[in-house]
């Protein structure tokens, strides 16, 4: 569950493709902090809530 954003205007194509690459081929590390991250979100999902247009809000703040 990870994403990658790049600035249209502060990056060119380039530099953005390679970006993407690297991004696509990293692997997952289980390493201890990571699998204590996933665990919270995992936690998290049955709370999600759909709001109607795609977007969550918590049964916290609902």
């Amino acid at each position: 569950m990870n994403i990658i954003c790049m600035g249209g205007r502060t990056i060119g194509p380039l530099v953005a493709w390679d970006l993407v690459e690297t991004f696509l081929g990293a692997e997952f590390s289980q390493e201890q902090r990571h699998l204590r991250r996933l665990g919270k979100v995992a936690a998290l999902e049955p709370e999600v809530i759909s709001d109607g247009r795609g977007a969550g809000i918590t049964a916290r703040t609902a």
